[in-house]
């Protein structure tokens, strides 16, 4: 299988059967853990579909921490942004283990946004979906407690899993600092809520697994 149509198998392009691009308009490229796609500023404008392992996006802060803002697991995609608005990339990212992605040309994804209305109409609503995410993040961080917010993290993880009820179990979770990036917090602050809930009997944990004991707890916590 040639990797343009490898790309036409994701999701985003469902329904679409064929793409007149180029065949050099997409490349594979297998990644190593800890090897980097691209870095925050730089001004590379390719568009990345993940299909297999995981990577990370994280901002660097002046004092070199580093802040994790998304975990991302095939089938996702990333890098749409930059290749929209012609800018710098605004985020590094990762890989989180062996990974490995099909990278499609700026030019090229351009010219499917303009000719695949169905395509276009993902993306947007991609968008608008962070967008919305955002606006969720920020609030949580001005208003509920680092306890609350994991509570939430956990509760949004196990619904989208379709896993929420009890003896619901989420396999594959992010690590502990991972978690921390992704809520604002420290990993030892997630590690305190982690081990509270464990022995408040809300939920079991092990090694990036935990099985949900008293899901509803976890809301009525969450919301405050």
């Amino acid at each position: 299988m040639s990797d343009l149509q490898a790309l036409l198998d994701h999701p985003l392009f469902a329904g679409v059967k064929t793409l007149d691009l180029p065949t050099n308009s997409v490349t594979r490229m297998r990644l190593d853990d800890g090897q980097m796609l691209f870095d925050q500023m730089e001004r590379s404008r390719d568009v990345y579909f993940l299909m297999r392992g995981a990577v990370l996006a994280v901002f660097w802060a002046p004092d070199g921490k580093e802040l994790i803002f998304n975990r991302m697991a095939a089938v996702d995609y990333f890098g749409e942004i930059a290749a929209i608005d012609g800018q710098e990339r605004s985020l590094s990212v990762y890989a989180s283990g062996c990974a490995e992605v099909l990278i499609l040309r700026r030019d090229a994804f351009l010219q499917v946004l303009d000719t695949e209305s169905m395509v276009c109409r993902r993306v947007m609503t991609r968008l608008v979906g962070r967008v919305r995410e955002l606006t969720q993040r920020t609030s949580q961080l001005s208003t509920q407690s680092v306890d609350q917010r994991v509570k939430a993290f956990i509760a949004r993880r196990a619904m989208d899993a379709g896993v929420f009820k009890p003896g619901g179990e989420l396999r594959g979770l992010p690590t502990q600092s991972e978690i921390a990036g992704l809520i604002g917090a420290n990993r030892e602050a997630v590690s305190r809520a982690i081990s509270d809930m464990k022995r408040s009997g809300v939920i079991k944990a092990g090694r990036q697994r935990i099985t949900l004991v008293q899901p509803n707890e976890l809301i009525e916590a969450a919301a405050g």
